[in-house]
């Protein structure tokens, strides 16, 4: 045990129902002399990102933590607030876990490492991604070995599944009751999906999740994320530890740790599923030898308590002090307007002669606090000529509402939300790509599609830091919905749980704003919201609603 204190202040690390506190709880416990739990997700959910920020600094300074343990979701930290961090315990180490690296390490990730000093990531395809950029990670994708194990229990179940009905795990469970498998599925919101109602068996805490893999003859991983790619899951190796054969769907991260048929079977679509399934229940004693190979892999490499040892004993001996809390990068930046542009390439050239970077300005669009040093840092990082942030859609009335997700809306078949709602005092440029193609971006401050904009020579930063009080005219679709609004629904689920939904003036002032002002927010996004809730009074006004529009 180290005689150091730990602010074990991840997503969710009080919710007994989440991964961060099932994983991470007990091993911090046995590792540190104290350990502090500071919740972002309860803090958000009944006060708000402003107050879950003061809450933190005030913790930071009460308990003068030896290590911070972070695992940041979205952008519900204020860079400020990790900079006062860093400025208030310069000897304390901070590290964060990620477990989305596949499709958040560039655009989301990478934007930290000034004020984050190691990593821990589930995805081993990117230690090396890491290590290209000057950060130390480590792999911390495992099981607590001591509390998922054998408990040598009959199996009531032919498959189980547990997890949240995203992405296309809805068709996936379908396709066991198409064909006639006796199944359970676990899990947040399942309850919306009544043709699973007879095998549906609610939301379950641990000891409940490692009851059903240890009765489950076949325990089913589905490892894509919520855009679509698949990856490595902890909960393949949590079904492991209980010596219970695990069907995963192919994430190559996997690979080269287990070896196919041998400790690890993996499928890639409904009819490969289906067939193996079928295969491992008439062919026991195959399916068991898999099981227990894979079992002893797991004890022997992944238990997470000696991976986050590991971990922490590294840091423990290499960690150097901070002096500052962001390094300076000793770069000059220029902000040009409309009219600057509009005066031509040569005068411009001129006026930007003796600077490394160029912004360009919009009065509708405000820059938030440190926009200019983290696409620096971004530009300075990646070797990429162009840097674009996201933005903050404001209303004086309700205040922030949405964000633009560019990043995941690049990647959308249909590139006209993206060229939509692309903004030129988004962008940071390099001088010289900036010169050789500047009618490109006057082309863009006419409001022209910025079709040259790619990932080759972009980075996307997935955190806004800019405010726009310009109003939303077109809403996104498809996979990047669960961001886009997640600002407005923060805030209507803190007042639902502080029980003050209709006594607060901020749901009268959404519902002024949506009829009068944005009636795209109230056909699009806050019904989508409210359809949601359980709440009969919000169901009534949706219901009102759709008959309005």
């Amino acid at each position: 045990m180290i005689n150091k204190k730990i602010l074990f202040a991840a997503w969710a690390s009080k919710n007994k129902n989440w991964y961060t506190y099932q994983a991470f709880d007990k091993p911090l416990r046995k590792i540190f002399r104290q350990v502090v739990s500071f919740d972002p997700q309860e803090e958000v959910y009944n006060f708000g990102k402003e107050h879950m920020n003061q809450k933190f600094i005030e913790v930071i300074k009460r308990e003068r933590p030896d290590y911070i343990f972070l695992w940041i979701m979205h952008d519900e930290f204020y860079m400020e607030t990790l900079i006062q961090a860093k400025k208030l315990l310069p000897k304390s180490i901070i590290f964060c876990y990620n477990g989305d690296d596949d499709y958040k390490f560039e655009n989301h990730t990478i934007h930290f490492f000034p004020l984050i000093d190691y990593f821990m990531t589930t995805q081993p395809d990117y230690l090396e991604k890491y290590k290209k950029y000057g950060k130390e990670s480590f792999f911390s994708c495992g099981a607590d070995t001591k509390e998922f194990k054998s408990l040598n229990l009959t199996k009531k179940f032919d498959v189980s599944f547990v997890g949240t009905p995203k992405s296309d795990r809805v068709d996936f469970i379908r396709e066991l009751s198409k064909n006639k498998i006796n199944f359970a599925v676990g899990g947040a919101n399942w309850e919306k999906y009544p043709e699973f109602k007879e095998q549906y068996i609610g939301w379950i805490n641990n000891d409940q999740f490692i009851k059903l893999i240890n009765e489950s003859k076949i325990n089913i991983c589905l490892s894509k994320n919520y855009i679509g790619g698949t990856h490595i899951l902890e909960r393949f190796f949590q079904i492991n530890a209980c010596k219970s054969f695990c069907l995963a769907e192919y994430a190559r991260g996997y690979f080269p740790l287990f070896k196919e048929g041998k400790d690890i079977s993996t499928f890639k679509n409904k009819e490969e599923m289906i067939e193996k399934i079928k295969y491992y229940l008439k062919h026991e004693k195959e399916r068991e030898s898999l099981a227990k190979l894979a079992y002893e892999k797991t004890i022997k490499s992944f238990d997470i308590q000696n991976l986050l040892k590991d971990a922490i004993t590294y840091m423990e001996r290499n960690y150097k002090e901070k002096k500052i809390a962001l390094e300076p990068l000793n770069k000059k930046i220029i902000y040009l307007s409309n009219r600057d542009l509009a005066k031509g390439k040569e005068q411009v050239k001129t006026l930007i002669e003796d600077y490394d970077y160029v912004c360009f300005k919009d009065k509708r669009y405000e820059p938030l606090a440190y926009k200019d040093y983290f696409q620096m840092h971004s530009l300075e990082l990646t070797k990429k000529d162009i840097s674009c942030v996201d933005i903050y859609y404001n209303s004086l009335l309700i205040g922030d509402y949405a964000s633009i997700q560019l990043n995941y809306a690049f990647d959308l078949k249909d590139k006209h939300y993206f060229y939509n709602n692309l903004n030129i005092s988004q962008l940071m440029v390099r001088k010289s790509y900036f010169l050789d193609n500047f009618h490109n971006f006057l082309e863009i401050s006419k409001n022209k599609p910025a079709k040259f904009i790619n990932r080759k020579n972009t980075v996307f930063i997935s955190i806004p830091f800019l405010r726009t009080r310009k109003r939303i005219t077109q809403i996104p679709f498809g996979n990047i919905e669960h961001i886009f609004f997640a600002y407005l629904e923060g805030e209507l689920l803190k007042l639902k749980n502080q029980n003050k939904l209709f006594r607060n003036p901020y749901i009268y002032k959404l519902l002024f704003y949506s009829i009068f002002v944005n009636p795209s927010i109230g056909k699009y996004i806050f019904l989508n919201t409210i359809k949601r809730s359980k709440n009969k009074k919000l169901i009534k006004i949706s219901e009102l609603f759709n008959r309005l529009f």
